[in-house]
């Protein structure tokens, strides 16, 4: 097993933030982007939620279809949904890809017009970098600049280690 996989099936228990996710997501269509072994869609597929997830582990999808979650073996480069989703959950994931941009464009093209990203970063003045960590705070700003997207943080804080944010897609579909 790798790392990322070894990681996942130890944390199959419920996700500390699930709760944080489910006040945040009153209703609509959700995708999980590097969804693991399902604890936040589980919780929100509960809560009556239409859920999907990605995961690029095969240990991880498969613990999530043994839970009863509708979950795809993907790379975000790979996925091409059928249909648009109302929020999309992205954490722990982002900032390890090499190619920054080009996912984070494509999670974009996932979202209806106003839908919302839940994405966490890794707070600049509390983790040293990291060796896994491939994209600097500065460039996950730019991004969020760049596509002129509604952001506010709605988990953390100065000494937190992590924030979540809430970006809202504000372009309409051509």
């Amino acid at each position: 097993m790798t790392l990322y996989e070894d990681y996942n099936v130890v944390n199959d228990s419920k996700h500390p933030l699930a709760n944080v996710i489910l006040n945040l997501i009153p209703k609509g269509r959700v995708l999980d982007v590097g969804c693991g072994s399902g604890a936040i869609l589980k919780t929100l597929q509960e809560k009556g939620l239409e859920c999907e997830g990605i995961d690029p582990s095969h240990v991880a999808v498969k613990l999530c279809k043994e839970k009863g979650l509708n979950v795809y073996t993907s790379t975000i480069k790979d996925f091409n949904p059928k249909e648009k989703y109302d929020y999309i959950i992205c954490l722990g994931t982002i900032y390890y890809l090499d190619d920054f941009e080009e996912n984070f464009e494509k999670i974009l093209t996932f979202l209806k017009p106003n839908g919302k990203l839940i994405i966490n970063f890794y707070n600049p003045l509390r983790l040293n970098k990291s060796k896994f960590i491939k994209v600097s705070y500065s460039k996950f700003k730019g991004a969020i600049k760049k596509h002129n997207l509604k952001n506010k943080v709605v988990f953390g804080n100065l000494i937190s280690l992590i924030k979540i944010y809430i970006l809202t897609n504000s372009k309409q579909d051509k």
